[in-house]
């Protein structure tokens, strides 16, 4: 058994030790945020937050591109890995999650999130709430472990079976 620190938690998997702190920093200028980066936007009315992996910021024009694991189901799937181009907006809550240790190189996460971009498009990667969705893609992508401190933290209980299962092989 390893042991597995994510965020806040303590999570038990299989396999070998995979270490990572984060902390949260909210981001007030477009200057903030780099290629490879992890950010979070809430949604839901504040109950959960969605998870994206910038791979490319314009601060000349105030935008910046994310590619994201998203339910919006405008392409007739019940979810969508997309590459977006968003507008820097100050009023939008948008948290930066800092890996102090545990993250792979910046260049390698972006190179992951195209990755998993061109799977989706290719054979359609499944999104599942429990142990597939944003947060699993973006910390996938940064640490090279599919985690998700959301679920873990409203399961409590039940969360290292579901960060087994979650840590089982998948297409990336």
């Amino acid at each position: 058994m390893a042991a597995v620190v994510t965020g806040a938690g303590i999570l038990i998997g299989v396999g070998t030790y995979h270490f990572f702190k984060t902390s949260n920093q909210r981001v007030y200028d477009i200057h903030q945020l780099n290629k490879g980066d992890h950010v979070k936007y809430k949604r839901g009315r504040g109950l959960y937050s969605h998870h994206a992996v910038v791979v490319d910021v314009y601060p000349e024009n105030q935008t910046y591109t994310l590619i994201h694991f998203t339910g919006e189901k405008r392409s007739g799937f019940a979810a969508e890995i997309k590459e977006e181009i968003l507008s820097f907006e100050v009023n939008t809550e948008i948290i930066l999650i800092r890996y102090r240790y545990g993250r792979l190189d910046r260049s390698e996460t972006v190179n992951r999130a195209y990755k998993l971009l061109t799977l989706w498009k290719e054979m359609r990667v499944i999104y599942d709430i429990l142990t597939n969705n944003c947060e699993h893609f973006a910390t996938w992508c940064i640490t090279g472990k599919a985690k998700s401190h959301q679920v873990s933290k409203a399961l409590a209980p039940i969360a290292p079976i579901i960060n087994l299962v979650g840590s089982l092989d998948r297409p990336y």
